[in-house]
């Protein structure tokens, strides 16, 4: 327990740098830094489960997370696994309530894809820079985790539980506002290649500037069983109650509690959508200074 300070880098509240895995563990304070800033480990080579941050973390640099600064790849299955932090984030670039960034370990032409599992953050979650989540800012799978209790801001790649993932986004939830000044900005996250299965976004309002959505700002495959509820607001391109652009599939998908503007390609569930649109609605104003506004979807190609 107690405030940790660091004027450098790889400062954490347990540990500034670490290999293996952390497991059951805790600290209770505030941790500072400059980069590689965590309430539990700054940067490590492996997991960590069952533990708990509760305090405020700061970092001037990137890779900021109120439990793992930056987690790099390993064989494990997971990064971070029912594990929790109470307390505001504060840093640049790569910026999570739970962990700032994790990365792909390639090992023998194999590529490990690591999750965050069944944790959460509470508190508002700030990025000067690009890469901002309520549960992580980069990262690869994250399931069954969310943020409450606290904004979440940044510049690009903003989201309430991620800013990007580079593989799926299953099961998660955040509640509260999520404001970007750039783009791809989502009520859970701002961006993924990936498929986007029941997801939600509630209490609390959307903003960015273009690719912005009540659940994602842009997701280039699927988006199935997802909502959002809250005034989603952008002042370019590709706005949409649930996504701003996907590739994708929509099933089974609305958008409640709330009015959707933005300037071209604007629609009550989904900006433009390159495939169909299903079983999905929306309720509320939909506002749209250029082409292409619907009151579901502004273009669909499907």
């Amino acid at each position: 327990e107690g405030f940790v300070r660091g004027i450098k880098n790889y400062v954490g509240g347990l540990v500034g740098y670490a290999t293996g895995e952390i497991d059951s563990s805790f600290h209770n304070g505030d941790v500072e830094g400059n980069a590689f800033v965590g309430g539990i480990v700054g940067f490590i080579k492996g997991g960590v489960i069952d533990s708990y941050s509760r305090g405020n973390i700061a970092g001037t640099g990137d890779n900021i997370g109120g439990l793992v600064g930056f987690s790099f790849g390993s064989t494990r299955a997971y990064s971070v696994s029912n594990s929790y932090t109470i307390g505001d984030v504060n840093g640049n670039n790569y910026v999570g309530g739970v962990v700032g960034r994790d990365s792909l370990l390639v090992s023998g032409g194999v590529k490990f894809k690591r999750s965050i599992v069944n944790s959460y953050s509470t508190g508002k979650i700030i990025g000067e820079g690009n890469y901002v989540g309520g549960v992580i800012g980069k990262g690869l799978l994250v399931s069954s985790s969310y943020h409450i209790e606290g904004d979440v801001e940044g510049n690009g790649y903003v989201g309430g539980v991620a800013g990007q993932i580079d593989s799926s986004v299953v099961r998660s939830y955040s509640e509260g506002n999520v404001l970007g000044n750039g783009d791809y900005v989502g009520g859970v996250v701002g961006f993924t290649p990936g498929r986007i299965d029941f997801l939600n976004h509630t209490n609390g309002n959307v903003k960015g500037n273009g690719y912005v959505g009540g659940v994602a700002g842009r997701a280039n495959n699927s988006v199935a069983g997802s909502y959002s509820g809250g005034n989603v607001t952008g002042i370019g391109d590709y706005v949409g109650g649930v996504v701003g652009y996907t590739q994708g599939r929509i099933d089974s998908s609305f958008h409640i509690d709330g009015d959707v503007s933005g300037n071209g390609y604007v629609g009550g569930v989904a900006g433009k959508a390159d495939s169909s649109v299903v079983n999905s609605y929306s309720e509320g104003d939909v506002a749209g200074l250029g082409d292409y506004v619907g009151g579901v979807v502004g273009q669909s190609l499907g």
